[in-house]
């Protein structure tokens, strides 16, 4: 599945480098910088259904959605494939 560079980019350095990792959070912010935030929640459950990350609770309770990375280096180097 092909997606977006600035979106890869935008989770790697937002979800990996920031250690942000509340999914409605990535989206907020996605938002505020101008991303599609469609691709950028697809992105998201595309690495969850290949078993790159998993979706766990947020840090307030089972109401919120929160991504935990298993294979950043893996994700990494779908945002260099790209460039």
């Amino acid at each position: 599945m092909e997606f977006n560079n600035e979106v890869i980019d935008f989770f790697v350095k937002k979800c990996l480098d920031e250690n942000i990792n509340d999914w409605d959070e990535l989206l907020d912010r996605a938002e505020i910088e101008g991303l599609s935030t469609v691709e950028l929640n697809s992105f998201i459950e595309f690495i969850r259904d290949q078993g790159m990350a998993v979706e766990t609770d947020g840090p307030n309770g089972e109401n919120e959605r929160a991504i935990m990375v298993k294979d950043d280096l893996q994700i990494r180097n779908m945002a260099q494939e790209d460039k």
